[in-house]
């Protein structure tokens, strides 16, 4: 049912919430795990003009390498569990590159956080979760941040 699980990771303790549902639901259908960490751009001031500042996108290189082992790290946990995973690192907006992953993996089930870091949505008003889960065309697990199963409810 559930053949491939989206899972996003920002590196924070509350993203890794909805890791440990994902991981139990491909426990339970034999999935494979594919964990997205997505690298935004800073937005940083550049030569002002004559209408302002004007901002321009930048990436600070250790990001990336830095994502790259977090992700590897989570990828190694869960092979060790006898799971299939596999790390995804994009760049660009977090909602815009988990769509493009469920539509270009063939993404069955999106396994989310509530809330996610103080990322640029955030002054804007957006939640990356909200975002993905307006605009998903598969189911979305919402997992509500600070909720953990009952412990007789683990397998």
């Amino acid at each position: 049912m559930y053949e491939r699980i989206l899972v996003p990771l920002d590196g924070s303790d509350v993203a890794e919430e909805a890791l440990v549902h994902a991981r139990e639901i491909a426990r339970y259908f034999g999935s494979r795990l594919y964990l997205l960490h997505v690298v935004e751009p800073l937005l940083v001031p550049s030569l002002p003009s004559f209408a302002g500042p004007e901002l321009s996108a930048r990436e600070h290189p250790g990001d990336a390498e830095a994502a790259s082992n977090y992700l590897q790290g989570w990828v190694h946990a869960l092979s060790g569990e006898g799971l299939a995973a596999e790390g995804l690192l994009r760049h660009g907006s977090p909602a815009d590159e988990i769509l493009d992953c469920q539509e270009g993996l063939g993404i069955s089930l999106i396994v989310i956080a509530t809330e996610d870091r103080l990322g640029l949505g955030i002054f804007a008003g957006e939640r990356t979760s909200d975002a993905v889960l307006a605009r998903s065309e598969v189911p979305v697990l919402v997992v509500p941040v600070g909720w953990k199963p009952d412990e007789g409810a683990r397998a």
